[in-house]
């Protein structure tokens, strides 16, 4: 899941041993990969810390790497690594890896974005590698293009999901994944959540300890806030935008999502009505600001 590039930087655990050599191999390998994709130090060196720590911490559940670069008092215990960029150079980096056996506090998080963004497609990306290597992660939707208990994406890639019907008593639902010893929800189309169905969704992190990941629109096609995103903004750990945005027919980035009712952009009308932005007597496209408040769906010259 996307968090800040810093957080690798926390409280010590116990000192785990490791094979410094097959440790450096690996971080060779890492720093080639994202060679070319950062242009300072301060951009490149946490990413390496991080992949490093991930490395070390795959001891079994519960565990996370934890990388302090000021806190050795000789090298004989350090990894050093040196990366050489065409604009920059590394001299070294000095790092004490250690291993915290403690779990990491849960967190409630809200991805965002417009149509046609990319945020099914995430949920599903993140859904799939997380069960590559652990089998407590469950899939919900509160209400999915598909209409089938699925999660779907425009690029071609699904997976089954537990169908939440909106404003809905979610007991039973949480029954489910106690019982199944869930202990991450990746959730699509989290704007039709009412409120008390948010608010139960923070109670699983503080009360149960389950990692909760949100995607979801954040405003409709009058764009008002969806009651379910408002409440997210509220009470999230951390709500991040997609960094990848859908454009307007002219090029600038889309803000909007517009409903199309027989070619005109509609002003009134229900808050919550699933569609997909292909063409159709009803059907959605994104906008930038301008052409939203114009209503002006093509280029008309």
């Amino acid at each position: 899941m996307p968090r800040s590039r810093w957080h690798v930087l926390g409280p010590v655990g116990e000192e785990d041993d490791f094979d410094v050599r097959e440790i450096f191999e690996s971080a060779k390998g890492l720093t080639g990969h994202v060679l070319g994709e950062f242009d300072v130090t301060d951009d490149l060196v946490p990413v390496v810390v991080e992949g490093l720590a991930a490395l070390v911490a795959d001891v079994g559940d519960w565990s996370n790497g934890v990388v302090h670069v000021n806190n050795l008092l000789s090298r004989e215990n350090a990894l050093c690594v040196v990366v050489e960029l065409n604009i920059c150079h590394i001299t070294e980096v000095t790092l004490d890896v250690r291993v915290n056996h403690e779990r990491p506090m849960p967190e409630l998080t809200f991805t965002y974005g417009t149509m046609a963004a990319g945020k099914s497609t995430l949920a599903l990306q993140l859904c799939w590698q997380l069960r590559q290597g652990r089998s407590d992660v469950a899939l919900w939707t509160f209400g999915d293009r598909s209409d089938a208990g699925m999660v779907t994406s425009r690029i071609g890639i699904e997976a089954s999901a537990e169908a939440v019907i909106p404003g809905s008593d979610i007991t039973t639902h949480v029954e489910r994944l106690r019982r199944d010893g869930v202990n991450i929800l990746v959730i699509d189309e989290a704007q039709f959540a009412s409120v008390e169905q948010i608010d139960a969704l923070a109670e699983l992190v503080d009360d149960l300890g389950i990692d909760v990941h949100a995607f979801g629109l954040s405003a409709d096609f009058l764009l008002n806030l969806f009651p379910g995103s408002a409440r997210l903004f509220a009470i999230s750990d951390w709500a991040h935008e997609l960094p990848l945005t859908s454009t307007c027919w002219c090029g600038q980035k889309g803000r909007c999502n517009a409903r199309v009712v027989d070619g005109i952009v509609a002003r009134e009308g229900n808050q919550f009505f699933t569609g997909d932005v292909n063409e159709g007597v009803v059907h959605y496209q994104v906008l930038c600001r301008t052409h939203y408040r114009s209503g002006q769906l093509r280029d008309e010259v």
